[in-house]
């Protein structure tokens, strides 16, 4: 009796340990964070478990993004290798929505050699040039609320002529195959 007792509990450590290895987590609380939850995305082959997740964070807190809201694992493409990528909640100012991001790497996985410049935890590195703010602008288009990326150096009144006359399409583009018109095409 005695035995199985501890057969059964030394398969429950077992699976608890591995299970969370193998697992995609939806959401997770992060030690040292209030009642937040974060929202994980991970690519198979790519998973991340619990210790993990809180290494990546405590990164991007030392990084400057306090207030995660998404941690994901992606491939890149086509050259191959994955990173991680850590979202902060978004900022909203009117029309106006910006959120963070920064990408990590975890050792083995992108091929890429740390530097001076690299600020590491356990098996992650995040280099100088990792974290980048996206700026949105919403748009009313067919009486439905769409957000536009708005790429640094673009002058936001500019935006603001330009983009009704594109998604009313009175804008032509030259090139049929050109990679905007088929973005721009997905808003109508």
């Amino acid at each position: 009796m005695k035995s199985n007792s501890i057969l059964i509990f030394t398969s429950v450590l077992l699976l608890a340990a591995f299970g969370c290895l193998a697992d995609q987590t939806d959401a997770v609380q992060p030690s040292g964070q209030k009642s937040t939850q974060i929202k994980t995305n991970f690519v198979k082959g790519a998973e991340l478990n619990s210790v993990e997740i809180n290494q990546v964070l405590m990164l991007a807190r030392q990084s400057g993004i306090e207030d995660a809201a998404e941690v994901e694992t992606f491939n890149y493409l086509p050259g191959g290798g994955r990173g991680i990528s850590v979202k902060s909640k978004d900022h909203v100012d009117g029309r106006n929505i910006f959120y963070d991001t920064l990408l990590l790497s975890k050792n083995g996985w992108d091929g890429l050699e740390p530097d001076k410049t690299t600020k590491r935890l356990g098996n992650f590195c995040v280099r100088e040039l990792g974290k980048y703010t996206t700026h949105l602008l919403t748009y009313e288009v067919k009486k439905n609320t769409i957000r536009i990326v708005i790429g640094e150096g673009v002058d936001i009144a500019f935006a603001d002529k330009v983009i009704p006359l594109i998604a009313s399409k009175k804008v032509r583009f030259a090139n049929d195959n050109d990679w905007v018109r088929r973005n721009f095409n997905e808003l109508g």
